[in-house]
């Protein structure tokens, strides 16, 4: 019942499409600071999510596992009223609030492929092939880590949240520092940071599947040092790329084809962790490799055309 639920508020996914949305409605009023925009609400989103870490941690091993969920609906409902009062509601243009819901239905799927002046729609599908190849395997993660960590070490759930914390402390840490570093400083273009951070994902899951000693657990959180950039660059460029009132249609479309995936991804993941439990139980995150392999050449790409 909680699951159902869930899925019928949209869950994680409706808050993802409705902050991106309304970030990149901003970044078009104010032309030029999308990247920083960005950067700061993917930097607070990670902040956010290693303070909620340490505390659901603590409040699972000292009063109980349903106090998790109690807590986190309180701060649900904390968010809804300051987002209800301090939030300016941006209002759709005239043109897009005329359109019938049948044809803003539509546009979920229309808009990656309408005919647009030169290269840009092959940089619209570049990166939404880009973004949706970054937001799939962490479903796969998310059902399968606590599993395999527990089979092979014993953990409980407040160490996965622990682990969770380092984890997204070196995600955050890669958005604030190494990625501004790189573009910045060293002057990196940004679609071959994506390459680098494709490339460090799969680092992260390979030592995560096949380096099996507890310590290295820990050790590959420590490898995600750009991983967190992919994540700017794919909202930050999408929003650059479509006019105003096609970005919340385009978020929306990604978004339900990233929900769809785990009815077909996360049982073929736990199939291949049953099948070779006994004998090398890393074996499911080659899974989340092969998906990140294809966003390599799909950033090269753009490093061409954008």
């Amino acid at each position: 019942m909680v699951a159902i639920l869930t899925g019928l508020g949209g869950g994680t996914y409706n808050f993802f499409l409705l902050n991106f949305s309304y970030v990149s409605d901003l970044s078009k009023k104010d032309p030029g600071s999308g990247l920083k925009r960005f950067n700061m609400g993917e930097a607070v989103l990670g902040a956010g999510i290693m303070g909620g870490g340490l505390l659901t941690a603590e409040v699972s091993k000292n009063i109980g596992n349903h106090w998790v969920f109690i807590i986190s609906t309180f701060l649900a409902a904390f968010s809804f009223w300051y987002c209800l009062i301090r939030i300016k509601n941006i209002k759709p243009e005239e043109s897009a609030r005329e359109r019938k819901i049948w044809r803003r239905i539509l546009d979920l799927v229309t808009v990656p492929f309408k005919k647009r002046e030169g290269n840009r729609r092959m940089v619209i599908l570049l990166l939404a092939g880009c973004f949706i190849l970054q937001e799939v395997p962490l479903p796969i993660e998310d059902s399968l880590f606590p599993l395999y960590v527990r089979e092979l070490y014993g953990w409980n759930m407040d160490t996965v949240m622990y682990f969770r914390v380092v984890l997204f402390a070196f995600y955050t840490l890669s958005q604030v520092i190494t990625f501004p570093l790189l573009v910045k400083v060293l002057k990196v273009p940004i679609m071959l940071v994506g390459c680098l951070s494709s490339i460090n994902r799969c680092i992260y899951y390979l030592i995560l599947g096949y380096k099996q000693q507890e310590e290295w657990v820990f050790g590959s959180a420590a490898c995600n040092i750009i991983s967190g950039a992919q994540a700017v660059i794919n909202r930050s460029s999408m929003s650059q790329s479509l006019p105003q009132d096609e970005i919340g249609a385009m978020f929306a479309g990604m978004e339900v084809m990233i929900a769809a995936t785990p009815t077909v991804l996360v049982p073929l993941g736990s199939y291949i962790f049953n099948a070779t439990l006994s004998y090398q139980p890393g074996t499911w995150t080659l899974l989340q490799i092969g998906l990140l392999l294809f966003q390599y050449p799909l950033y090269l790409a753009l490093y061409f055309v954008y």
